[in-house]
């Protein structure tokens, strides 16, 4: 697949704790639009498995900003067991809505973290990647 450097929210990001993906994507557009006409997919993959201590768990969280400091929850993923966070799994495809603000970003959430290892991959498609 042939990705637009723009589109990426996290590439090859080491999740350990919660925290943000590592770009936000600017639309450029109070109203971005996304999600109008073609359906637009956010994919997040697992590139490296997770480890961690008991029952670590990751979760994803799409959020929209229209001045890239107040961000609020527009999907969430559910919450992903450390056990079925192995290389090529798609935590979360999901096809984005209608009507996001202008600012977009990622926030990963470990629960009883946590994580010693793994990374993901997010970006922005016309497609839903399948798991490998």
């Amino acid at each position: 697949m042939i990705m637009d450097d723009k589109l990426v929210f996290s590439e090859e990001q080491a999740i350990t704790a919660t925290a943000v993906g590592a770009n936000v994507i600017d639309t450029g557009v109070a109203d971005s639009m996304i999600g109008d006409g073609a359906p637009v997919y956010l994919n997040c993959v697992v590139d490296t498995a997770f480890t961690g201590q008991g029952t670590t768990t990751l979760q994803v969280a799409v959020q929209d900003s229209a001045d890239d400091s107040a961000y609020d929850d527009v999907v969430i993923s559910n919450a992903v067991d450390e056990a079925d966070l192995v290389a090529g799994k798609c935590v979360l495809k999901v096809a984005l809505p209608n009507g996001l603000r202008r600012y977009i970003r990622l926030n990963y959430t470990v629960g009883s973290g946590p994580f010693t290892a793994g990374k993901v991959n997010a970006f922005l498609s016309m497609a839903a990647e399948q798991d490998l």
